[in-house]
C-alpha cells in the first residue's frame, strides 16, 4: 500500500492504510465470484440501456476563452497550466 500511496502522491496514516487494505480485499473477493456467475446466459451489450442512438452528435463548438479556462488555475502562464514536475531524473 505504501507504493500505491506514493504513486498517487498521497500520505496515509496506519488507520487509512488498514482501511484501504480491507477495501482492496473486498474488491478482490467480489472479482473471485465472477467465474461462478452464469455469464453464458447474458446478452452482450455495448451500452447499458436499450434506447438506440442516445449518444449526442459530435458537433464543433467554440472553445472557452483562454483567460476563462486558466482563471481558476493555482498556477498558470499566458497559455498553459503549470504543474509540479513528478518525473525523477
Amino acid at each position: 500500500m505504501e507504493r500505491a500511496a506514493w504513486d498517487a502522491r498521497v500520505k496515509l496514516n496506519s488507520e487509512e492504510t488498514n482501511e484501504l487494505l480491507e477495501h482492496s480485499r473486498l474488491v478482490f473477493e467480489q472479482l473471485d465470484s465472477i467465474p461462478e456467475s452464469e455469464l453464458d446466459t447474458l446478452q452482450a451489450t455495448c451500452y447499458g440501456h436499450s434506447q438506440p442512438n442516445t449518444v449526442r452528435e459530435d458537433t464543433e463548438e467554440a472553445s472557452l476563452p483562454l483567460s476563462l479556462s486558466l482563471g481558476n488555475a493555482p498556477d498558470a502562464d499566458e497559455s498553459c497550466f503549470r504543474v509540479p514536475r513528478i518525473i525523477e531524473e
